[in-house]
């Protein structure tokens, strides 16, 4: 789970902002799954915690996670990944370059329809080596659904990745993860914003991970429920 750039950084909040309560739906969320779920699940608070202490690790004028922030939170994931999979050897921030790009402003200042009037300093990691990562055109399953502009399946090939093959599905937070996120796998597949078990169980990948920002606890209906349920019973299951 992302946490939210508000959570993260609450101290800047103002008063009337402040939490309330003592737990989020995140943790709520985190302990439910600890205790009645065998699926596992990685808190990613405690890295990006240690990671804020070095450096801003989320856009000014937006709600996303910058190159340092999503490099904190897939070292956390890497090191988790290490537990079932130990061949893997997580990146070193040492293997790139850290550069500094003066873009438009971000989706917080373009919910204020302020966009025109600031600019955001994107602080981006750019591998020191070329890329491993292989593009490769998405199957015809995944080519069944229809996807949002811009949204379409990502397939990577890595032939150096440590492990087979992975399904990542996930929101806008991991787009910055992928190129190094993709590169411990000799096939991976990102689905963004669409739980698609019919390209999961084609996939037959080693490894599933679902990612969301945390604002999702507070929507309904983004667990597609129905759609689980009617695979289910197509599959036999």
């Amino acid at each position: 789970m992302a946490p939210e750039k508000s959570s993260l950084y609450a101290e800047l909040l103002p008063p009337a902002l402040q939490p309330v309560g003592g737990q989020t739906r995140a943790d709520q969320l985190l302990a439910w799954m600890r205790a009645h779920s065998t699926v596992e699940i990685v808190d990613l608070r405690e890295a990006l915690q240690v990671a804020k202490a070095v450096d801003r690790i989320y856009h000014r004028t937006d709600t996303h996670w910058n190159d340092l922030g999503a490099f904190a939170a897939y070292r956390s994931l890497a090191e988790w990944m290490q537990g079932p999979f130990p061949m893997v050897r997580p990146l070193d921030a040492g293997e790139f370059d850290r550069q500094v790009r003066i873009t438009p402003a971000g989706d917080l200042a373009g919910m204020l329809a302020l966009m025109p009037r600031f600019s955001e300093a994107r602080t981006t990691l750019v591998p020191k080596t070329p890329s491993p990562l292989i593009a490769r055109d998405p199957t015809a399953i995944m080519k069944r659904r229809t996807y949002l502009p811009h949204q379409e399946p990502k397939v990577f090939a890595c032939p150096s990745g440590e492990i087979a093959s992975a399904v990542v599905v996930h929101d806008s937070f991991v787009l910055p993860m992928q190129p190094f996120l993709a590169r411990h796998f000799r096939r991976s597949t990102f689905l963004h914003a669409v739980f698609a078990p019919e390209v999961i169980a084609a996939e037959r990948p080693e490894l599933v991970i679902e990612e969301m920002v945390e604002r999702v606890l507070s929507r309904p209906g983004f667990l597609p429920a129905s759609e689980l349920a009617t695979f289910d019973a197509a599959a036999g299951s």
